[in-house]
């Protein structure tokens, strides 16, 4: 960790001296800081040693004086950024420097000449052998380049089918009895069924096999998984995001509880349903959520909570299932499912059989263990975990951490400084953890590359808890196991990780994180907030106006700021002076402009601001030399973001993401020079410029996502695109276009997911798609103007969801026999005149939901007779939407197949641009 702070601090100095040129500093400045960059080099072998020390839990005088020398440096860390602020930020380009400045910059060089000293007897006294001296290091990993496993080189995050394939072992008793307590007796009443048992005994996976399970399923009306944090009004959205397959009816950033609360009883009233709440840590989280709940329509609740008591406090009936460790024949097979891919050799089995009997049943201590030691099949590495397992799961996860790369472990130790129980957002994670200067890009992958590898082995080793994974296997989000937490948190107290202190509040501020450097509750006065890396806020949507204006003036080293979700309209101005911002996150604020003043952020990385007020954007913004990440809108929608291009004006050439653009014609001419693009989404394109918009595309070799929406009444002709990037997944096309069989061929080796809306094709879709050998998911927005759709025998080979949408000529449709073989999802909706099923549809073995909204009453009563003739239960109900609701629902379900169709009664279709939003995600 601290060799990744170096080499980021290296970078800065370069950046530092090449300003030289522009006449900013003195000469002596300059040679300090030369000077120090040649330290640099000197000082990394030492504290690459240092960090694996104190990681690796080398012994405790060896451990002491590493200590010392990071410490020391992050000493000399401060000085030299506090030193890097251009004066221009402070006091005006044209003004002469006051002379209280000029006796600052004296005290911070004399500062860094002491802190230089101090670090070189601290190296004399190591006594390092000279092979150091010379190069030759310890063994130990770079911080910068982990290199992965090649099989995972295609999608980092992909989630292997055997991850999520692993079988449930030794809990049948408990699964049976936790199914016949929610299926056998069927009372209107209320109930809650507690799952208890220790950390890492396995409730959450036992609870998960029974919920996903189809006889649970069917027996339910409506069915919901929350996680239970602080934030008891994310869970309350969490909640009815689950009803409403992920989107509610409802503008949930506005509700205040109350409407919550009244929203779920509306709801759930005359419906039997089923509310998991998993990690419940407090009773005093009942009284808020309970109003939530009708008590008389045979509702039943599971929790899973390491407090056996908790539920005694109820008044409604309840029951507990307390889960015991494993037996040991269980445990054996357990671990060895997770450590070996096939037969065990003998003489490993007979060392596994010795690590069950150490670890006592532990279903987390297990896994850890095994994990660990898939990746050392050496009989020695066996016998030295077998000499540190001592009847103890931390020992067991510790073990796990011990066998992580270098850059790996700080990736861990960062998570485990999240908010206890916090649902964690892969890609959100990875910009800031890139942010803060832990891995930087190498000469063949990006930063964030680099930080999927090191999640890669967080997935592989079982170390992180796996929440929501999309249809084609990639990790969206996740959690951290509370042991792991714990672990995390030990490691950095105990060995004085500065990088990672943190602040939690309990008074003052709530929920708000602080990273580096900072270990004492705000508001205290004797917080050193001059040295703060990284500010971020988490489940609150009010601050302080006091703590904003503290902002500019007291973060001076600030790398991070996140303000996602925060109720702000105005940015401080003086926001520009935080010169080492990497990270701005403004995502669903109320702001309306941002500050001139952010020009001169020069290290800043990544600007979101999608889901703000913000319709225009200054040519500034992309002229920020560093800028690798531009979040402005989503271009599936009509309000995309404009940037004011100036002619002449040098752009960021390294920029990785750009997206929610509005396609102004200088807009699309400068995007030929953006080759290093990965995801382009941009709107409002006019006909004229496709030509242009094509040859800037064919040079973006990296391209993994595109998003293309022509303005209203013009088309998109796509005829110039070339096969470009061998790497998009994924394709989005809003408008007109043609030629359409061209513009498939364009990207048919891997593409993975394809949006198609408002582009009126005459020709059936279907003929020009069905051939994608990868495709997954497949939407279909008023994509088609004919009347019949046909998929060939063969067609579609690994298609999952399908969305068929605002068809509305669409009368038939047919599938031939193996066809669509792996459709899961399919969503019908706004076709008026297809009043039949497409032929082989409920043949297909795979297909176990089916979305209908606004559809003819004869399809539907169509849909509800196969149901019967197949012999499937039928279940109906009705949802309560409010008057101003967008689109109220009746859902069928039936098992194994699931269908839901819209309610007439109110609201007679859907809007067009929340059609857009559902399919898209």
């Amino acid at each position: 960790m601290t060799e990744a702070s170096v080499t980021f601090l290296q970078r800065k100095i370069d950046n530092y001296l090449h300003w030289n040129k522009r006449g900013l500093y003195f000469s002596e400045v300059l040679k300090e800081f030369s000077e120090l960059r040649n330290d640099l080099e000197r000082i990394i072998p030492f504290l690459r040693n240092a960090d694996l020390d104190v990681l690796g839990f080398g012994h405790d005088e060896k451990i002491y004086t590493s200590k010392k020398l990071r410490n020391a440096f992050y000493d000399m860390e401060d000085e030299v950024e506090k030193m890097m602020r251009p004066p221009t930020l402070l006091w005006g380009c044209h003004r002469p420097l006051p002379f209280w400045w000029h006796c600052a910059l004296y005290k911070n060089l004399n500062d860094v000449h002491e802190v230089r000293g101090r670090i070189q007897r601290i190296m004399d006294k190591l006594k390092v052998s000279s092979n150091i001296e010379n190069g030759s290091l310890e063994k130990g990993e770079s911080s910068i380049s982990p290199e992965p496993d090649e099989s995972y080189r295609e999608s980092m995050l992909r989630v292997s089918g055997n991850y999520l394939e692993m079988k449930m072992v030794g809990f049948k008793d408990y699964k049976q009895q936790l199914e016949e307590l929610l299926l056998q007796d069927r009372e209107k009443q209320l109930k809650v069924i507690s799952v208890t048992g220790m950390a890492g005994i396995g409730k959450t996976t036992l609870v998960k096999k029974v919920y996903n399970s189809n006889i649970v399923k069917s027996s339910f009306e409506c069915l919901t998984w929350v996680y239970i944090s602080r934030f008891l009004r994310d869970v309350l959205r969490a909640m009815l995001n689950g009803f409403f397959f992920g989107t509610a009816p409802y503008a949930l950033d506005s509700m205040d509880e109350q409407e919550l609360q009244g929203a779920i009883h509306s709801y759930l009233c005359g419906k039997s349903y089923l509310i998991v709440m998993d990690a419940v840590w407090n009773i005093s989280f009942w009284e808020f959520l309970a109003p939530a709940f009708p008590k008389d329509c045979g509702g039943r609740i599971i929790w899973t909570t390491c407090e056996r008591h908790l539920v005694d406090f109820l008044d409604i009936p309840h029951f507990v299932i307390k889960l015991e460790p494993l037996k040991y024949d269980d445990s054996l097979a357990l671990f060895c499912q997770r450590a070996f891919l096939s037969s065990p050799p003998p003489e490993l089995l007979e060392k596994a059989k010795i690590l069950v009997e150490r670890l006592r049943g532990l279903p987390l201590a297990i896994v850890h263990i095994a994990s660990s030691l898939r990746q050392e099949m050496s009989p020695q590495a066996w016998d030295r975990a077998i000499s540190l397992i001592k009847e103890s799961m931390f020992r067991a996860i510790r073990l796990n951490y011990k066998g992580l790369t270098y850059p790996a472990k700080l990736l861990f130790l960062s998570l485990s400084m999240f908010p206890e129980e916090e649902e964690i957002w892969v890609k959100r994670f990875i910009r800031l953890w890139v942010a803060e200067g832990f891995v930087e890009e190498t000469p063949d992958r990006t930063a964030e590359e680099v930080a999927e590898a090191c999640f890669k082995q967080l997935i592989i080793r079982s170390m992180i808890d796996p929440v929501r994974i999309d249809v084609i296997g990639n990790l969206k989000s996740f959690k951290l196991h509370i042991p792991l937490r714990h672990l995390g948190r030990a490691i950095i107290e105990n060995n004085e990780l500065r990088e990672f202190c943190t602040t939690e509040k309990e008074h003052g501020y709530p929920n708000i994180q602080c990273l580096r450097r900072h270990t004492q509750n705000m508001p205290s006065k004797k917080i050193d907030l001059a040295n703060l890396r990284y500010f971020a806020i988490f489940g609150i949507e009010t601050v302080p106006s006091s703590l904003m204006d503290l902002l500019p003036s007291k973060f001076q080293l600030l790398r991070v700021l996140d303000l996602r979700g925060v109720r702000i309209k105005i940015l401080p101005s003086g926001l520009g002076t935080l010169f080492h911002l990497r990270y701005l996150g403004l995502r669903r604020t109320h702001i309306i402009d941002l500050p001139s003043s952010l020009s001169r952020l020069h290290h800043l990385r990544t600007l979101d601001i999608k889901d703000t007020q913000v319709r225009r954007l200054r040519g500034w913004v992309v002229g920020l030399m560093q800028l690798r990440h531009i979040h402005l809108a989503s271009a599936l929608m009509t309000k995309v973001v404009e940037l004011s291009l100036e002619t002449g004006m040098l752009i960021a050439p390294q920029i990785q993401t750009l997206a929610g653009v509005r396609g102004t014609t200088r807009l699309v001419q400068e995007l030929q020079s953006w080759t290093q693009l990965r995801k382009l989404s941009i709107g409002r394109v006019i006909g004229c410029d496709s030509e242009i918009l094509c040859r800037s595309i064919n040079k973006m070799s990296f391209l993994r996502s595109l998003s293309i929406k022509c303005d209203g009444g013009q088309s998109l002709q796509l005829e110039s695109l070339t096969l470009c990037s061998k790497n998009l997944e994924t394709l989005r096309i809003g408008g007109p276009v043609k030629p359409f069989a061209h513009l498939v061929n364009c990207f048919r080796p891997n593409l993975c997911r394809l949006y198609l809306w408002d582009n009126m094709l005459k020709e059936d879709p279907f003929s020009s798609l069905q051939h994608l050998p990868n495709l997954i998911v497949l939407s279909l927005s008023n994509a088609y103007t004919g009347k019949f759709m046909e998929c060939c025998a063969g067609g579609f080979p690994k298609l999952k969801n399908l969305s068929i949408l605002r068809m509305t000529s669409l009368e038939c449709g047919t599938i031939e026999l193996g066809g669509m073989k792996e459709l899961e999802n399919l969503f019908i909706g706004h076709c008026p005149n297809l009043k039949k099923l497409f032929q082989g549809l409920i043949g297909l073995s795979a297909l176990h939901i089916v979305k209908v909204s606004e559809m003819a009453d004869e399809f539907v009563e169509v849909l509800e007779k196969n149901v019967k003739d197949h012999n499937l239960k039928v279940q109906q109900q009705h949802m309560h939407v409010e008057e101003n609701a967008k689109d109220p629902h009746v859902i069928v379900q039936k098992m194994p197949l699931f269908v839901s169709k819209d309610h007439h009664s109110k609201v007679h279709g859907m809007p067009s641009e929340r059609i857009q939003r559902i399919i898209a995600e």
